[in-house]
């Protein structure tokens, strides 16, 4: 019932290892342990937009996609 989201923006193609320690209904201690990888930059990119979250624009303002890397399947 709960999630975990990271403070800053995780490395491409990166391995990452999770502890997570709580209690359990009875208040027992656990520890659960995870790791995954990243998606490797290779098959990836990073886009960003503007306007930026929180501006203020009018009706006409053009909204615009940038990409780290030309899209090559545009489809």
């Amino acid at each position: 019932g709960t999630s975990w989201k990271p403070g800053v923006q995780l490395e491409r193609g990166t391995k990452y290892k999770i502890v997570a320690k709580g209690k359990d209904a009875k208040g027992r201690a656990v520890t659960e342990n995870a790791s995954f990888t990243t998606v490797s930059q290779a098959n990836s990119f990073i886009g960003s937009y503007t306007p930026d979250n929180g501006k203020t624009v009018g009706v006409g303002m053009p909204v615009s996609f940038n990409f780290d890397k030309a899209i090559t399947n545009k489809k």
